[in-house]
C-alpha cells in the first residue's frame, strides 16, 4: 500500500504542476501589479473564435494537449479521456480494458511513422491508429514508484540509432523501438529536488535540451556531457521579470537561427546556442539572455509557417524569430465578453490553417486566421474614427481617390480613408433628435464638386468642403420634386435625375432644373408601375428601369420602350423590382431580383439560361449588388451573407459570419466595387471591405479526402481501428441491424456544408439522393457482397473528391449458404423420384383394385335380379300389381294381395304422375329385357301423407309379340332420405348465399369444401378442392398452431378466436374464426366447420377512433394525449440513458385576427401549413403535436445543447413568419415558445408540459414573436399569479371590497362639487389600490360584477349625501368591459330608478381604450347614456392615443386632465404647455376640465388662473370613507378657497 500511494502521489505531480502555475502566476500578478503595462490590444481585426465544450461532446473541459495528426483527425487529451474528433462527432479512444476512458491524459503526440503516443496518468502508451493495437511502453521506471512521463520526442542517440527520447520527471532516456530496450541516458535527481521536475526536453543538432523547474539543461549526445545553462540574473532589465518564477521553465523551440526560445512561469526568453557544444565542453560562453515576452506564464510553443505562437495566461502571441518582432494576438476576453479567463494551456493548427486552442475549463477554441481578409468598420460608442451608425444605407466611390467612398447611414454620411484608417462623419444628428431627416442617407451620387444624396427628407445636393447642404437653385416646382418622399433615384451622366415616387416616375435635366416630360414612357408603362431605374447596359444610352415583374429599357432620345425580360407568376400585388444587373465572362446578364432570386439571360437574345433560389440552390432570394470581379465571376449579397457563382460551372458559394462578415444581413444599394476590384458592401453591422480573388482562393487548394471514421451496428459491439481502411473487406454478420457509416472529410472550417453522395452495388443497387448527413444508416443488408461509394462534394470549389469505396462482406445465414442451397436442390431431386416411384406403385394397386370392383359388381347385380324379396311385379294380361308395399307401408289393407295398375296410379302424386307414367311407357316399348326401369315418385299413404319411393325393374318375359307380359323389381322407401335431401339443399342454399366464409375440411387435411363467399374473397374456381394450408390465408406459424389445437377438439367441441387471413394478392382481412368438430354420419369420419366472419370494416372503425382519439383531425398531428404519451416514454428512455429532453411549447402570433378577418377555413388552412412546415423543419424522431387552437407543442428526445435549443428556436420562428398565401391574401403571423427540459425543469411529462406554457406566456409578455427557457423563477411568478387571482375570487365572494371617494372640489367657493368613486380592497396585506387588482379582475372578467357592486354601494351614498346637498354628484370609472357589454344603458336607468336620483348626478369616466376594440359599439352606447341625462367625462387625457376624432364624435361634457401634466407644472415647460392646450381646447368645445394629482397651491393658482377651477387631489383631500365624507358634510368645512 505504500509503494501505492507513493506512486499515486507521483502521478498527481503533473496536475499538481499546472496548478501552482495558476497560483504561482497570481501571486506575482499581485506583486508586480505597478509594474505592469497598460492592459494588450489585441492586433486581429476580425476576431472570431468557436468553442467546443462538454455540451458538444467534449468528455472533458480541461484540454491538456491538442494533436491534429496526419490524416487530419484532432486529438484532444482532457482530465476524463482522449477525445478524437473528426468534425461531426467525439469518439473518445477506450484504450486497453477502457483504462482510457477516466484517465488524465497528460499529452498526445504522433512520430513521422504514424504512432501516436499518449500519457496515461504518467504511463506512457504507444497506439497504432491502422491496427488499433496499444503497446504500453513504459509505467515506471524506479524502483520507489515516483517517477512518470513527461515528455517524448524522436531522435537519435550516441550510436546514430533512430528511436524515442523519453523524459520523466527527473530523467531522459533512451527507447530503441526495435529492441523494445530502455535505457536511462541523464539522470538529473541530484540536480532536481523535491517537485523540481523536467516539463518538456528538445533535440537539436544532436544536443538534448531539457526544460525544468530549475532552469534549462543541456547534454551532449555525442560526448554524453550534460551542464546547466547560465541563470538567467546575468540578464540586463532584470526588474521587468522575477527571477524566482523566470526559471521555472515549461517550453522550449530553437529557431533556424539558433537561438533557443524557452518559456517560463514568467516570460519568454531567448539565447543563441551557436556555441552550445563549446558551452558544454568549458571552451566558450553563452551570449546573454534576452527577454522576448514578459509579464506572462507560458504553457506552449507551437511552431508553424516562419513563426512561433505562444500560448499563455494572457491569451496569444506570436514571435518572428528571424526578424526578432513579436506580437500580441488576442486573448480569449476579446471575443467572449463574459469571460476573464485568457488562459490558453495548449495549441496546435490544423491541416486546413485553423489553431485549436485548448482552455483548462472551457474545453476548445478555434480561430481561423483567414478571416482577416476582410476588413470591417462599424460604430463603437465613445470612438468617433468609426462610423456613425451601424445601418449601412449606400455606398460611394470618391470622385478623387481609390483608397476614399462614401458610406450612408441611417444616421449620417461617413467618409472612409482604407488606406489610413481614418473615418470623417458628416450630418450625424444626436440620438434625441429628429431621426427622419437629412441623417437618414439612402444613396449617394457623386455630383459635380459634391454630392447628390437620397435623404428621408427629400433630395439634397451636398458641398463635401462646406459640410453642408446647397441650395439646388432651380424654380419651386421642380424643388417641390426634390423634397417629395421618393423610393429610390438614379443619376444619368450627371445631368439626368431619375426618380421613382409613390405619385409615379420623374426625370429632372439638372442643367436645366426643369422637369423632363416622360408622356411616351407612360403611354406603354404606367409611370406609376416604375419601381425602379438601373442605368443603361454597355454600349447603349438607354435607361434600364423595373416593374414588378419585368425589366424595360427606355431611350430619352428616340422614346423608344422595350421590354427586356418578363418573370412569370408574379402577383401584381407583389412589391418587387430588379435591384442591380451585371454581366460575366460568358456574356450572361445577371439581374437580382429580391424576393425571388438570381436570374441569368443571354445578352444577345434575353433569354433564360438560368435561374437561382432559394428553392433550387443555397443562395437567399433577397439578391442585392451584384458585381463581376476581375475574373469574370460574379458577387452579390443577400440576407444570408455574400455570395460567389463561378461562372464556368455556375459553383455557388456561400460567405457568413465564420469567413469574417459581421452580419448576415445586407442592403440593397449598398454596394460598391472599386477600381482596383475590391469589393465594399453594406450591412445591418457596418461596411466589409475585402479583395474578391483573396477571399474566393481562401482555401482552394483544398485536396477533399473521404474518411471512413466510424462503422457502427445496434446489434453487437464492433472493433475497428480509428483510422479503417477502405482496401480491407469489412465482415459483418448476417444478423446484424442498424448498420450505419460515418464520414468525414475532417474539413473543420466547412465541415457541416460539404454534400456526400452514396451509392451501394452488388447485392443491393441503390443510389442515395445527395445530402449534407456525413452518416448513412442501413437497417440491415443481404448476405453476399456489397460496395458503399461515398464521394464528397466541396462548397468551396464545387469539385467532387475521389470515391471513396468500402468492401463488405456479409456471411450468409446457415440455411441460406450456397452450400445449402446444393443440399436443398439434392434432397429435391431424391424427393422427385421418390414420387415417381410412389406414383407407379400406386397406380398398379389402384388398376388391380378397380378389377375387383367390376367382379363384385356384376355378382351384386345378378343376385338382385333374381331376388324376389321386397320387391313389386306386375303381370300384363290383367294388368295387377303384387307387392307388400301398398298394405304393409301405405296402410290400404283391402289391396294386401294384388291391386291394379290404375289404382297404383291413382295413388301417386299428382306432380309425379306424368312423370311415372313417361318413364313406364319408354321402358314398356322398349321391349329389351337388358333394360333398366328406374323412377322415384311419391305415393299416398291411407292416412293422407305421402312417401317417397324408388321403383327399380327388369322385363321378365316377352309374349308372342315381342311385348312384356311380365315385369319384376324393387322398392325402396328413402322417404327419410328425401327429406334429408331436401335439408341438404336448403342448407346448401345456406352454405353458397352467406356473407361468412365457410370452410369444411376433413379429418386427415387432405379435402375441403368453401363457399360461394370464401372462393370469391380467394379467388377460388371450385368450391372442393385438395387442401392446403396455405389455403386458409394464415401464416406459416399461425398453421402449426392449428395443427396442434385441431386434433385436440373433440366431437360438438367450439373453438373461437379473432386471425389476420391474407388472400394470395396479397390483401388482408381481419376475421373472426369459429371452429366446430362434427361426425359424418355416412362415413362416420369427423370433420371441420370453420367460418370466417369478415371484421376488417370494424377493425378500420376501431383503428380511426384510435387515431381520432391520438391525432388532431385537422393536420393529422398527435394531440395532447398522445403527446403526453410520447413525454412520459421520453422521460423513460431519458432516465436510463442518462440524456435531456426538450419541450417547445409554441403560441401562434396574431393568428385570431386571421381567424376573425378571413374566417375559419383560412385559419384551418394557416394551421396546416404551419404544421407542415413544423414537421419539415424538425427531424423525423422528433414529435411536433397540436393541443389545441393555435397552440403547437414540439418533443426533442435528443439535443447537442441549450445554444442548439435557442436555434432551432429561432428557426421554428423563421420559419413561421414566413408569409402565407390564403385566398390571394397574403398574411403573416409569428410564434411565441417557450421551453423546458427534463430532467432540469420538471419531473413529470404534465409539469413539463406546464412550465414549457409558463415560459412561453413569458415569451409573450417581452414582445410576442421570440422565445424564453424555463426558470423556476417564472413558476414562482405564475403561482403568485394564480394565488393571486385566485385571492381576488375569494375577496369578491366574501365582498372584501369597498367604496374610498375623492372630492373633486370647485376651487371658486371651496366646496365639493362632487365625488370620484375609488373602489379598495381589505387584503390580508392591508388596504390595496386599484392598480394592484384591476387588471387580474378584467382578466378574470370580474370586473363588470365588481363595478356594478361598487355602483350600488356608491348610489346608497349619494343618495345619503343628496339629502344634504342636492347638487353633488358621483363619478364612476367604467371599465372598456363595460362598453362591450349589452344592456349597460337599461342597468344604469333601472339603478337611478331604484334609488330615485337623477341621471345628472351620475358621471361616468371613460378612457380612450374603451374605444379601441368596437369602436362605432361603444360611441353608440355612450349616445345613448348621453340621452339618458348621464354625464361623461373623458379620463386621463393626453397620456392614451389620444385622437381630436374622439372628442369631435363623443357626446363629452368633461375632459380629465392627467395627473402627469399637472405635476409638471412649475418645472416642465412642455406639461404646462400641454395643459393650457388642453384647457382651450376644452372651453372651444363648450366643455370644462377636472385637473387631477393637484398637490400644491402653485398648481392650484396655475389651473385657476387659466379658468380651471374643478380640482382634484391631495391638496384638498386624499380617497376617504364614506362616513368621512358625511362628516366633512356636516361640519361644511370650506377648504382652500381661490377667487
Amino acid at each position: 500500500m505504500k509503494a501505492l500511494k507513493m506512486m499515486i502521489e507521483g502521478y498527481n505531480e503533473l496536475r499538481l504542476m499546472k496548478l501552482s502555475k495558476v497560483v504561482i502566476l497570481t501571486i506575482l500578478m499581485i506583486l508586480l501589479s505597478f509594474k505592469l503595462q497598460a492592459a494588450e490590444i489585441s492586433s486581429v481585426q476580425n476576431l472570431s473564435l468557436k468553442q467546443i465544450s462538454v455540451e458538444d461532446g467534449l468528455s472533458q473541459g480541461t484540454v491538456n494537449s491538442i494533436l491534429a495528426d496526419q490524416s487530419g483527425f484532432i486529438w484532444l487529451a482532457t482530465d476524463n479521456g482522449l477525445n478524437i474528433y473528426d468534425g461531426y462527432t467525439f469518439k473518445q479512444l477506450p484504450g486497453p480494458d477502457n483504462s482510457f476512458l477516466n484517465a488524465t491524459i497528460y499529452f498526445v503526440k504522433q512520430d513521422i511513422e504514424g504512432y501516436v503516443w499518449i500519457n496515461v496518468n504518467g504511463t506512457l502508451y504507444r497506439y497504432k491508429p491502422s491496427t488499433n493495437k496499444y503497446q504500453n511502453i513504459m509505467t515506471d521506471t524506479s524502483d520507489n514508484g515516483e517517477s512518470y512521463v513527461v515528455d517524448v520526442i524522436q531522435g537519435e542517440n550516441s550510436d546514430n540509432k533512430t528511436g524515442f527520447w523519453i523524459a520523466t520527471n527527473k530523467s531522459v532516456g533512451f527507447y530503441d523501438p526495435e529492441s523494445s530496450q530502455f535505457n536511462n541516458i541523464v539522470d538529473l535527481s541530484n540536480e532536481l529536488l523535491t517537485k523540481d521536475n523536467i516539463s518538456a526536453i528538445k533535440l537539436h543538432d544532436r544536443i538534448l535540451y531539457a526544460a525544468t523547474r530549475k532552469g534549462v539543461y543541456a547534454y551532449d549526445v555525442k560526448e554524453k556531457i550534460k551542464v546547466k545553462l547560465p541563470e538567467l540574473s546575468t540578464i540586463s532589465g532584470g526588474e521587468k521579470f522575477n527571477l524566482q518564477e523566470a526559471i521555472k521553465t515549461y517550453s522550449l523551440y530553437i529557431s533556424e537561427q539558433n537561438d533557443l526560445y524557452f518559456g517560463t512561469n514568467d516570460g519568454v526568453f531567448s539565447v543563441n546556442v551557436n556555441n552550445i557544444k563549446a558551452y558544454i565542453l568549458g571552451l566558450k560562453n553563452l551570449e546573454p539572455y534576452k527577454l522576448v515576452l514578459e509579464n506572462l506564464s507560458v504553457w506552449s510553443f507551437l511552431f508553424t509557417e516562419g513563426e512561433l505562437y505562444v500560448a499563455s495566461n494572457r491569451g496569444l502571441h506570436v514571435i518572428d524569430p528571424a526578424m526578432h518582432s513579436r506580437e500580441f494576438l488576442f486573448g480569449i476576453s476579446d471575443y467572449f465578453e463574459n469571460t476573464s479567463d485568457n488562459t490558453i494551456i495548449s495549441l496546435a493548427q490544423d491541416k486546413h490553417g485553423v489553431f485549436w486552442l485548448g482552455s483548462e475549463s472551457k474545453g476548445v477554441y478555434l480561430w481561423d486566421p483567414s478571416r482577416e481578409l476582410i476588413k470591417n468598420y462599424s460604430y463603437k460608442r465613445e470612438d468617433d474614427n468609426t462610423l456613425s451608425s451601424n445601418a449601412v444605407w449606400s455606398v460611394q466611390k470618391h470622385i478623387n481617390s481609390d483608397k476614399l467612398f462614401w458610406v450612408g447611414t441611417d444616421n449620417g454620411l461617413n467618409l472612409v480613408d482604407h488606406q489610413q484608417k481614418i473615418i470623417q462623419r458628416h450630418l450625424v444628428l444626436s440620438r434625441d433628435e429628429n431621426q427622419f431627416s437629412d441623417n437618414n442617407i439612402y444613396q449617394i451620387f457623386n455630383y459635380k464638386a459634391g454630392l447628390l444624396l437620397s435623404t428621408s427628407s427629400g433630395i439634397i445636393f451636398y458641398n463635401t468642403h462646406l459640410k453642408q447642404s446647397t441650395p439646388s437653385g432651380f424654380d419651386e416646382e421642380t424643388n417641390r420634386i426634390l423634397a417629395d418622399d421618393h423610393y429610390s433615384i438614379f443619376l444619368q451622366q450627371e445631368r439626368y435625375l431619375w426618380i421613382v415616387q409613390s405619385m409615379g416616375a420623374k426625370l429632372i435635366d439638372l442643367e436645366l432644373g426643369k422637369q423632363v416630360s416622360l408622356a411616351a414612357l407612360n403611354k406603354v408603362v404606367p409611370l406609376s408601375k416604375i419601381y425602379k431605374f438601373l442605368g443603361s447596359l454597355p454600349n447603349s444610352d438607354a435607361m434600364l428601369f423595373s416593374t414588378n415583374d419585368s425589366l424595360w429599357s427606355y431611350d430619352l432620345a428616340t422614346h423608344k420602350v422595350v421590354k427586356i425580360y418578363q418573370h412569370l407568376d408574379v402577383l401584381a400585388s407583389e412589391w418587387l423590382h430588379f435591384d442591380s444587373w451585371t454581366i460575366d465572362k460568358n456574356n450572361t446578364l445577371w439581374l437580382g431580383y429580391p424576393g425571388k432570386g438570381l436570374v441569368g439571360l443571354e445578352i444577345d437574345t434575353f433569354q433564360v439560361k438560368y435561374f437561382y433560389h432559394s428553392g433550387n440552390s443555397i443562395i437567399d432570394n433577397n439578391v442585392y449588388s451584384l458585381f463581376t470581379d476581375s475574373e469574370g465571376d460574379i458577387w452579390f449579397s443577400t440576407h444570408k451573407g455574400l455570395f460567389s457563382l463561378k461562372s464556368d460551372n455556375q459553383h455557388i458559394r456561400n460567405f457568413t459570419t465564420t469567413d469574417g462578415l459581421p452580419s448576415l444581413e445586407f442592403n440593397d444599394d449598398a454596394g460598391l466595387q472599386s477600381e482596383n476590384g475590391n469589393l465594399v458592401y453594406g450591412s445591418m453591422e457596418g461596411i466589409s471591405i475585402f479583395d474578391p480573388l483573396q477571399l474566393k482562393y481562401k482555401h482552394l487548394d483544398e485536396n477533399l479526402q473521404v474518411y471512413v471514421t466510424n462503422i457502427d451496428v445496434i446489434s453487437r459491439q464492433l472493433d475497428f481501428p480509428l483510422i479503417i481502411n477502405q482496401n480491407k473487406e469489412i465482415q459483418l454478420e448476417h444478423n446484424d441491424v442498424g448498420i450505419s457509416f460515418d464520414f468525414s472529410t475532417l474539413s473543420y472550417g466547412s465541415n457541416q456544408n460539404v454534400i456526400y453522395e452514396y451509392q451501394l452495388t452488388g447485392a443491393s443497387n441503390v443510389r442515395y439522393p445527395a445530402t449534407t448527413d456525413n452518416t448513412i444508416t442501413f437497417p440491415s443488408l443481404p448476405s453476399g457482397v456489397h460496395k458503399l461509394s461515398v464521394k464528397a462534394k466541396s462548397p468551396i470549389t464545387g469539385e467532387y473528391s475521389a470515391i471513396g469505396q468500402i468492401n463488405i462482406r456479409v456471411s450468409y445465414a446457415p440455411w441460406q449458404s450456397p452450400l445449402a442451397y446444393v443440399v436443398y436442390v439434392l434432397i429435391s431431386l431424391l424427393l422427385f423420384f421418390y414420387w415417381v416411384y410412389w406414383r407407379n406403385l400406386q397406380r398398379l394397386k389402384l388398376l388391380k383394385e378397380h378389377e375387383e370392383v367390376t367382379f363384385r359388381e356384376n355378382r351384386l347385380q345378378l343376385a338382385l335380379t333374381g331376388s324376389n324379396s321386397e320387391v313389386w311385379d306386375w303381370q300384363s294380361h290383367d294388368n295387377l300389381m303384387f307387392g307388400k308395399r301398398i298394405a304393409q307401408e301405405l296402410g290400404y289393407v283391402d289391396l294386401a294381395t294384388s291391386h291394379s295398375f290404375s289404382q297404383h296410379i291413382n295413388l301417386i302424386h299428382p306432380d309425379d304422375k306424368d312423370n311415372f307414367l313417361a318413364s313406364w311407357r319408354i321402358f314398356i316399348n322398349q321391349h329389351d329385357i337388358d333394360e333398366n326401369f328406374s323412377c322415384t315418385y311419391r305415393l299416398k299413404h291411407a292416412d293422407g301423407h305421402w312417401l317417397w319411393y324408388k321403383d327399380l325393374g327388369k322385363i321378365v318375359s316377352l309374349d308372342c309379340n315381342n311385348k312384356p307380359n311380365r315385369i319384376t323389381g324393387s322398392y325402396t322407401n328413402i322417404t327419410q332420405t328425401r327429406a334429408e335431401e331436401v335439408r341438404s339443399q336448403y342448407y346448401g342454399e345456406a352454405f353458397k348465399q352467406t356473407n361468412d366464409w365457410v370452410l369444411i375440411i376433413n379429418e386427415d387435411y387432405t379435402s375441403a369444401t368453401a363457399n360461394q363467399s370464401l372462393c370469391s374473397v380467394f379467388g377460388w374456381n371450385d368450391e372442393d378442392f385438395d387442401f392446403d394450408s396455405n389455403l386458409m390465408g394464415l401464416s406459416k406459424k399461425r398453421w402449426q398452431f392449428f395443427k396442434k389445437l385441431l386434433p385436440s377438439l373433440e366431437e360438438g367441441e367450439h373453438w373461437r378466436n379473432e386471425e389476420l387471413v391474407t388472400t394470395c394478392t396479397g390483401e388482408k382481412f381481419h376475421v373472426i374464426l369459429n371452429i366446430n368438430v362434427g361426425r359424418n354420419q355416412i362415413t362416420n369420419n369427423l370433420h371441420f366447420v370453420c367460418v370466417f366472419s369478415d371484421i376488417t370494416a370494424q377493425k378500420a372503425a376501431e383503428k380511426e377512433l384510435r387515431y381520432l382519439a391520438n391525432y388532431d383531425h385537422l393536420t393529422d398531428l398527435p394531440n395532447r394525449s398522445l403527446l403526453l404519451e410520447r413525454i412520459k416514454h421520453a422521460m423513460e428512455l431519458s432516465k436510463r440513458q442518462s440524456r435531456a429532453i426538450a419541450l417547445f411549447f409554441i403560441d401562434l402570433d396574431r393568428f385570431k385576427q386571421v381567424n376573425d378577418s378571413l374566417g375559419h377555413d383560412c385559419g384551418d388552412l394557416l394551421l396546416v401549413e404551419v404544421s407542415r412546415r413544423l414537421t419539415e423543419l424538425l427531424r423525423i424522431e422528433d414529435t411536433v403535436a397540436r393541443i389545441g387552437g393555435d397552440e403547437f407543442v414540439v418533443l426533442l428526445e435528443t439535443y447537442k445543447g441549450t445554444g442548439h435549443l435557442g436555434s432551432i428556436a429561432q428557426k421554428i420562428i423563421d420559419s413561421v413568419e414566413q408569409p402565407v398565401l390564403l385566398q390571394g391574401q397574403q398574411v403573416s403571423i409569428g410564434a411565441s415558445i417557450g421551453i423546458a427540459t427534463y430532467p432540469n425543469d420538471a419531473s413529470d411529462s404534465s409539469a413539463l408540459l406546464r412550465h414549457a406554457d409558463i415560459a412561453m406566456y413569458h415569451a409573450k409578455q417581452l414582445g410576442r414573436n421570440t422565445f424564453q427557457f424555463f426558470t423556476p423563477r417564472m413558476n414562482v411568478e405564475v403561482n403568485e399569479r394564480l394565488e393571486k387571482e385566485s385571492t381576488i375570487k375569494q375577496a369578491f365572494a366574501n365582498d372584501e371590497f369597498f367604496n374610498h371617494y375623492q372630492p373633486i372640489i370647485d376651487a371658486n367657493n371651496g366646496k365639493a362639487a362632487g365625488f370620484e368613486l375609488l373602489m379598495r380592497w381589505q387584503s390580508k396585506q392591508g388596504v390595496m389600490a386599484p392598480a394592484g387588482f384591476i387588471a387580474v379582475a378584467e382578466e378574470l372578467g370580474l370586473i363588470i360584477p365588481m363595478t356594478e357592486a361598487a355602483i350600488e354601494r356608491g348610489l346608497v351614498d349619494l343618495k345619503k349625501w343628496h339629502q344634504l346637498k342636492p347638487l353633488l354628484y358621483l363619478s364612476v370609472n367604467l371599465s372598456p368591459q363595460h362598453f362591450a357589454k349589452e344592456g349597460l344603458v337599461n342597468y344604469i336607468a333601472n339603478l337611478l330608478k331604484i334609488h330615485n336620483l337623477p341621471a345628472h348626478l351620475l358621471k361616468i369616466e371613460v378612457t380612450e381604450s374603451a374605444l379601441f376594440s368596437e369602436p362605432e359599439k361603444a360611441i353608440k352606447t355612450m349616445n345613448a347614456l348621453s340621452k339618458l341625462g348621464v354625464i361623461l367625462a373623458l379620463d386621463d387625457f393626453g397620456t392614451g392615443f389620444s385622437s381630436l376624432s374622439h372628442l369631435k364624435r363623443l357626446p363629452l361634457d368633461i375632459i380629465k386632465i392627467d395627473r402627469l401634466f399637472i405635476s409638471g407644472i412649475g418645472v416642465e415647460k412642455t406639461d404646462e404647455a400641454i395643459v393650457d392646450a388642453t384647457i382651450v381646447l376644452a372651453k372651444r368645445l363648450n366643455m370644462h376640465c377636472i385637473a387631477e394629482g393637484v398637490e400644491t397651491k402653485e398648481q392650484l393658482a396655475y389651473l385657476v388662473k387659466r379658468h380651471c377651477h374643478y380640482i382634484q387631489g391631495y391638496l384638498y383631500s386624499k380617497p376617504v370613507d364614506a362616513e368621512t365624507i358625511s362628516a366633512y358634510m356636516r361640519a361644511n368645512i370650506i377648504e382652500i378657497k381661490v377667487n
